[in-house]
């Protein structure tokens, strides 16, 4: 690249700012589509087009048979009060 330092060091900068811009764009793109995904499950089962235990990370079956137990000092971190 020829020219001045300074001239390098405004080319450098612009470059930042449209990397950082077409950053900010790309999230905002991805956002967008997250939230137009959330809709379109919304909208299947709304519809009945999809079943709302299809949601589901753990099937229910699995949830309802599980049973959970925690040690009395689990969350015990030692202090008496806060």
């Amino acid at each position: 690249m020829n020219g001045s330092l300074e001239q390098q060091f405004q080319y450098s900068a612009q470059l930042s700012a449209a990397v950082e811009d077409a950053e900010a764009s790309l999230d905002n793109v991805r956002s967008a589509a997250m939230v137009d995904r959330h809709d379109q499950i919304a909208r299947a089962v709304e519809e009945g087009r999809r079943s709302s235990s299809s949601l589901l990370v753990i099937p229910k079956d699995l949830i309802q048979r599980a049973k959970l137990t925690f040690p009395i000092e689990a969350f015990d971190n030692g202090k008496t009060s806060w």
